[in-house]
């Protein structure tokens, strides 16, 4: 049941159920105010239109959190790929090896459980090399 219910965007969702709710798309020869000012017949059509898009929206729309790979690193460079800001690689596009090293990448989740010698590791960070 989560699964299924993780697949909606909820935001546009409840946005359109009030829009359409505030406009009162069952009594159209009631007059309807919106924060005192009445709203005429085309403006609540509008809102109900507006409200059914947002529900549209929020139903079909895909994330894309979920198509973007898992956090990997270069177990010679120590370098991630797809990390950080969400700006990781698409699934279809995924890397098998470091660029620079041509060594297979590995998850980074757990890396240096597997690596340990690694982890205290000194990285060189002299004036040279980061000036370049």
């Amino acid at each position: 049941m989560k699964k299924y219910l993780k697949k909606f965007k909820w935001g546009p969702i409840l946005f359109g159920i009030v829009a359409i709710e505030e406009s009162h798309p069952f009594s159209m020869s009631f007059p309807t105010y919106t924060r005192g000012v009445l709203l005429s017949e085309k403006a609540r059509i509008i809102m109900i239109v507006a409200g059914l898009l947002c529900i549209i929206y929020g139903i079909f729309s895909q994330k894309t959190n979920n198509e973007l790979q898992e956090a990997t690193i270069c177990p010679k460079c120590q370098t991630p790929f797809g990390v950080g800001l969400g700006l990781g690689v698409k699934k279809d596009f995924q890397h098998e090896f470091c660029p620079q090293c041509k060594v297979k990448l590995e998850p980074l989740n757990g890396f240096y459980k597997r690596h340990p010698e690694l982890k205290n590791a000194e990285i060189n960070t002299s004036i040279e090399e980061t000036k370049e």
